[in-house]
């Protein structure tokens, strides 16, 4: 019983997202599985050739809206990205949830940049990824550029 309060509950929930945000969830939600079974498969290139080739069918509806009301729309979506993150915890890394970002600000015809740094702690070498638009992080801190070295080029 319990079971299908939760699911009410969650359905209640996703019909509070207008229909562009309810796209943008189930996009999240089936493509964040696929795009970390390509990473380990196919590998970083080919992950992100197969997302480029997926850009090129066609999107559904684009919101037409001024450069200045692309952020908040940007931070829409990764925010939720972040739910379908929370539903497919084993595929959360930061690489995978970040490649779906990217690929879901592009599809909405959003600039954005995939950033990929690296840093040593303790003896042991990390890296972290991260998505930037406008100068700004969307899916991490702002500081996350000063504790990660970023990479210099387009990852």
């Amino acid at each position: 019983m319990d079971y299908l309060k939760k699911l009410k509950h969650k359905w209640q929930r996703f019909q509070q997202y207008s229909p562009f945000e309810q796209r943008w969830l189930v996009q999240a939600l089936v493509l964040l599985p696929l795009v970390a079974l390509s990473l380990r498969v196919g590998g970083l290139s080919r992950t992100q050739t197969w997302l480029k080739w997926l850009l090129k069918l066609p999107t559904g509806p684009v919101l037409n809206l001024p450069e200045l009301a692309l952020m908040p729309r940007a931070e829409k979506i990764s925010e939720l990205v972040g739910v379908a993150v929370r539903y497919n915890r084993p595929w959360a890394t930061c690489l995978n949830q970040s490649l779906l970002l990217e690929w879901l600000l592009r599809r909405q015809h959003i600039d954005s940049q995939l950033r990929v740094g690296v840093r040593r702690t303790n003896g042991k070498f990390e890296a972290h990824a991260w998505v930037e638009c406008q100068g700004s992080v969307l899916n991490d801190s702002n500081s996350v550029a000063q504790s990660y070295a970023p990479f210099s080029g387009l990852i």
